[in-house]
């Protein structure tokens, strides 16, 4: 390892030198187990598990044969740019894509530090840089444990874990409610908006197709009209799935055709503020139905395919639009 300037204390380590990788094997049903946790019972960037399987129920590849335990952590190795570390509060089973981790020793790494240390955005780099493959890419526990960071005094790790927990704390409990006010307001939108709604109910209100509440739709340009080869520095904005939070949009995902390409080929799919966007398609972290208004802000842009742009009537709040999806 490299010298470099540390707080008094503090030393350099390598990942494979104060922390272990459990490789428990059992065989799911006749481990007395009841639950199993996959991929995507893990969320990108949320140290709870919030869901999982039961193994009774559902069927389990041959991968699924690693046992953990409450208050270790379980590390997604393979697409390891959707950040999936967690910490079980239950002892199941996992696939041995899911690295299973804990501290080699207390007295030198505090177990409840470790999943912060795996949370850091130099983690995740370094973890991407190192995976292997181009589709489904992973990394390999050995390439995971020559990772190196520094490591603070076991004191200051106590206060260090104390004050991140206690965030992590008020983090989860503010998911929860909006969770909570989300199932209040679909609970809502459907008893107002369904056809046995008060709205309906009321006798004043009859159902409407959505096409009749639309001055333009588009389902954006398939094909070889719009591929990433067409993707330039700057011009006209693209939008994409990236783009579609559940009810805003995000301008983290940026991409862009040249002005003359969307000149000559794609001015009949041009975006408007105010429009609806909804996301035709789905993966890890966007679900079909997504919907967000196009802000203002953007300027000129198009829509990608599978990212369909909704134009309601000028007669018609565009968040009024957002309700129902």
């Amino acid at each position: 390892m490299t010298e470099r300037a540390l707080k008094p204390g503090w030393t350099w380590v390598k990942f494979g030198d104060v922390v272990r990788q459990i490789k428990d094997k059992v065989d799911a049903k006749s481990s007395g187990l009841k639950r199993y946790i996959a991929g995507e019972h893990m969320d990108t960037d949320d140290l709870r598990i919030r869901r999982w399987g039961e193994i009774c129920d559902d069927y389990l590849g041959p991968a699924f044969h690693m046992r953990f335990r409450p208050g270790q952590v379980l590390y997604g190795s393979r697409r390891t740019y959707l950040r999936k570390v967690a910490v079980p509060d239950f002892e199941g089973i996992c696939a041995n894509t899911t690295f299973v981790l804990e501290s080699k020793d207390p007295a030198v790494l505090l177990p409840e530090l470790l999943p912060f240390i795996m949370q850091t955005e130099v983690f995740h780099e370094y973890s991407i840089t190192n995976s292997k493959g181009s589709v489904n890419p992973y990394i390999n526990s050995s390439d995971l444990a020559e990772y190196e960071f520094a490591l603070p005094p076991l004191a200051e790790q106590r206060q260090i874990a104390a004050v991140l927990w206690a965030a992590e704390e008020v983090k989860s409990n503010y998911q929860e409610l909006v969770a909570t006010t989300r199932l209040f307001w679909n609970a809502a939108a459907t008893e107002y908006f369904s056809e046995t709604g008060l709205a309906f109910d009321s006798g004043t209100k009859k159902g409407v197709r959505l096409g009749d509440l639309l001055d333009y739709s588009s389902d954006g340009p398939f094909g070889s009209k719009l591929k990433t080869a067409h993707y330039t520095e700057d011009g006209v904005r693209v939008i994409r799935l990236q783009n579609i939070n559940d009810r805003s949009f995000n301008d983290d995902d940026k991409a862009y055709i040249s002005e003359s390409y969307y000149q000559n080929t794609l001015t009949g799919y041009t975006v408007r503020p105010g429009d609806v966007i909804v996301a035709g398609l789905g993966d890890d972290n966007i679900q079909p139905g997504r919907a967000c208004i196009v802000p203002d802000s953007l300027g000129l842009a198009v829509n990608k395919a599978d990212c369909y742009c909704l134009r309601p009537k000028k007669n018609l709040d565009t968040r009024f639009g957002m309700v129902h999806k």
